[in-house]
């Protein structure tokens, strides 16, 4: 697979930081109420609602309201495919980390590391 195939598989939806960090944090504690996530990420809570409701639309999280007396609690848990979504956006990122770490070979076959005698 080529670099060029790589990025192709760039998820546009957890690429996003804040995304991301939510979907890691959802990650490993499954369910984050809205105002500790907010905290967490350190956004307003408009940013926060937006973003969730971006990874809910894709399927990647659920927003639950709790009814709580007089108030309503919000609380933010990942879908297996949220799980799925961050997990390959991890592997890809991985993967183009090892591959940025190879050398780039010229069209001559040669690493590019040595200099022409026209650059010198």
């Amino acid at each position: 697979m080529t670099f060029g195939d790589e990025i192709q598989r760039w998820n546009k939806t957890v690429q996003a930081p804040v995304r991301f960090t939510m979907l890691a944090l959802l990650c490993d504690a499954d369910i984050i109420e809205f105002g500790r996530m907010r905290q967490l990420c350190g956004i307003s809570a408009q940013t926060l609602s937006k973003q969730a409701t971006i990874l809910s639309d894709a399927g990647y999280l659920t927003i639950h309201k709790i009814p709580r007396g007089r108030q309503v609690s919000t609380e933010l848990s990942i879908t297996e495919q949220g799980r799925a979504a961050f997990h390959e956006q991890v592997e890809l990122l991985r993967r183009l980390a090892a591959t940025a770490q190879q050398p780039i070979y010229a069209p001559d076959g040669t690493d590019g590391s040595a200099v022409s005698s026209e650059a010198a």
